[in-house]
């Protein structure tokens, strides 16, 4: 595992902490497409929460998922943390509102 010095493919410094289920759902769409770049390195299936890292840049992803009451998503965000499974350990699934209506 190589640590990069240019921007890495998987997006790990333009992406953050989702706040909305809005951007969870955004997040879910990054997800598909950088997975082909992390690698499970600790998941707890039963909160389905989990810790991926990036074979390109060795950055670490928290992983969460959402619900649409149709269909449940998947979605990663950067963690900085050093201990993945401490990280676990200490992680809760991220409680994400929707988007208020502006015109409310």
């Amino acid at each position: 595992m190589t640590v990069m010095s240019d921007p890495c493919p998987c997006g790990y410094d333009s992406r953050t902490q989702p706040i909305t289920w809005e951007d969870g759902y955004a997040l879910s769409l990054h997800y598909d497409k950088i997975r082909k770049f992390l690698d499970i390195v600790v998941r707890d299936n039963s909160r389905w929460l989990g810790v991926l890292r990036c074979t390109n840049c060795g950055r670490l992803w928290g992983e969460d998922a959402i619900s649409s009451g149709q269909a449940d998503f998947h979605y990663v965000y950067p963690i900085a943390a050093t201990n993945p499974e401490a990280w676990l350990a200490s992680a809760e699934p991220l409680v994400l509102p929707h988007r208020r209506d502006k015109s409310s």
